[in-house]
């Protein structure tokens, strides 16, 4: 094998996936800047392919390139490990809740991070004794047919809302609401109440409700949503049940942020 600049050892045959994770695990907190030639050297990639990687991972913003040519770790990928954070404090200090409400109301329980202007589905249990489909972790929801999608909405200012419902929204049944006027007072409706409902516009004969969890200094974080058969929803029932669960998280995560 070949050596590198600085005596590393080259090796045939690494993928590309191999040779990205070898870049970025080249930086650590003692040295969290780094030359093209310090890179070269930790991975033993040769200088033109280290290059090529680096100025890809610069343009998706996973490097960043400072002031004095050397590189550093970017803001999308701080972005990355703070979801990463974030989604697992938020299980752990929901997973009791979402059992429970499983087993009370035999229905599905998702539990979907708010990270910007995405719903992402952290965590879930899916419909007892039942094939139907239950969105997958790490999906992020459609905004305007979820009630998870529905509560991010109504928390976004005004124009933030507007700029991601802009254009043609899907239709995913027939009761989709498309229409801005319908949405918009669907979305005040959300935010009179503090939870958010769906009758069968993600799928047809099922309905969901969903409410808030706020992080320890009132950010609605994330939200909890319990999914059943039209014919069994009861969102008046439903909502003192949810509301106790995200209740229930929000204290988890009080007391993990406290110690």
């Amino acid at each position: 094998m070949e050596a590198g600049v600085s005596g590393a050892r080259r090796e045939p045959g690494r993928t590309v996936t191999n040779k990205v994770i070898g870049v970025l695990r080249s930086f650590d907190t003692a040295e969290p800047e780094l030359s093209l030639h310090e890179i070269v050297a930790r991975t033993g990639l040769p200088p033109s392919t280290a290059l090529r990687l680096i100025r890809e991972l610069v343009d998706a913003g996973v490097l960043e390139r400072t002031p004095v040519g050397s590189y550093c770790i970017g803001l999308a990928l701080w972005r990355t490990g703070e979801l990463a954070m974030q989604a697992r404090q938020l299980r752990g200090s929901a997973r009791t809740a979402m059992v429970e409400l499983h087993n009370t109301l035999h229905s599905a329980v998702a539990l979907v991070l708010h990270h910007g202007d995405e719903a992402v589905v952290v965590d879930k249990i899916g419909p007892p004794g039942s094939p139907e489909p239950w969105p997958p972790v790490a999906i992020a929801m459609p905004l305007h047919a979820t009630a998870a999608g529905k509560l991010l909405l109504a928390t976004m200012p005004v124009d933030a809302r507007r700029r991601l419902l802009a254009g043609r929204l899907r239709r995913f049944t027939p009761r989709t609401i498309v229409a801005p006027g319908l949405l918009a007072a669907s979305l005040a409706a959300v935010e009179r109440q503090g939870v958010a409902t769906t009758h069968g516009e993600i799928r047809a004969g099922w309905s969901t409700l969903a409410t808030y969890i706020r992080s320890p200094d009132g950010t609605a974080m994330a939200s909890l949503t319990v999914g059943l058969r039209s014919s069994r929803f009861d969102p008046d029932r439903l909502a003192g049940y949810v509301r106790r669960a995200a209740r229930s998280t929000e204290c988890g995560l009080a007391a993990l942020n406290s110690g």
